[in-house]
């Protein structure tokens, strides 16, 4: 029997009377006609890094990106140290003298921190690079020494000032922690400590540059905390009574008024000294 010739539209076999070059040529120009099969999973690790662009422009826009995301991802964890340590001991300190917060005071600080999160995740990084590298661990000296001098502080403010708002409370108040709430000095004195070094922890450990936008440039984060901060001042200076009587918080007599402003605007400085500090001995 003659044997069979080959299927129609199969390509020329190897031994049909033409030569290698033109059996391999007919067999690529096949082999591009057909649609390219692809496997779930594999477009996915290089889509992110694909350009069509015939510069490295979409190399440098990684690194940017990667650069923000590092140092946001960094700022982020002190931030959240930074709150729970001050936080931690301020609410510490109620409890043990029969103090709780308000449900109001609560709400009000939960909404806040929620926004400032929300807007500090949304910087943008700048359009150059800079020849400084961003720390790479939480865990970098940078960070570590940041946290604690900001901590130090921040402790420093809130066992000065808690002392000084003991004594002019009522000494025969009920101290039971499970008692209905009911505002008074030490409580409306620990609030607004807390509410600053909500605001000053924000304000002192956003990076910006040279890795990411300032915070001027981040105008949503910026105008919360001018608001915020005008709010702790209008509430503390008595200025904006009724705020603070929705806010369940009472007056603040003359002194501890003033005591109050003055140590904060130094815990200000003073933290904003320690993030300045580590990060040149980081560089250095």
């Amino acid at each position: 029997a003659a044997p069979r010739q080959g299927a129609p539209g199969r390509g020329p076999k190897r031994g049909a009377g033409k030569d290698g070059a033109d059996w391999q040529e007919q067999l690529l120009r096949e082999s591009m006609d057909e649609p390219a099969m692809l496997r779930p999973g594999d477009a996915s690790f290089a889509s992110p890094f694909t350009s069509r662009g015939a510069s490295i422009a979409a190399a440098v826009l990684v690194i940017s990106q990667g650069r923000t995301t590092l140092v946001t991802t960094i700022q982020m964890f002190k931030i959240l140290g930074l709150t729970c340590l001050v936080s931690a001991y301020g609410l510490s300190v109620l409890y043990l003298d029969g103090i709780k917060n308000g449900d109001t005071q609560v709400t009000v600080s939960a909404v806040a921190n929620a926004a400032l999160f929300l807007f500090i995740s949304r910087a943008r990084p700048l359009k150059t690079l800079s020849p400084l590298r961003p720390p790479t661990s939480v865990l970098s000296p940078y960070a570590t020494l940041s946290v604690l001098g900001q901590f130090a502080a921040h402790l420093l403010a809130l066992v000065t000032l808690v002392r000084e708002a003991s004594k002019y409370e009522d000494p025969h108040r009920d101290r039971d922690p499970e008692a209905k709430f009911e505002p008074g000095v030490l409580n409306t004195t620990v609030y607004l400590v807390l509410h600053f070094s909500q605001v000053i922890t924000f304000a002192v450990n956003y990076t910006g540059h040279p890795f990411m936008e300032s915070l001027r440039a981040n105008k949503p984060l910026f105008g919360v905390l001018l608001a915020l901060a005008a709010l702790g001042v209008g509430v503390a200076a008595g200025v904006l009574e009724p705020l603070a009587r929705a806010a369940e918080l009472v007056p603040l007599p003359g002194p501890l008024r003033e005591e109050l402003l003055n140590t904060m605007a130094a815990t200000a400085a003073a933290c904003y000294a320690a993030e300045k500090g580590a990060q040149w001995l980081a560089r250095g």
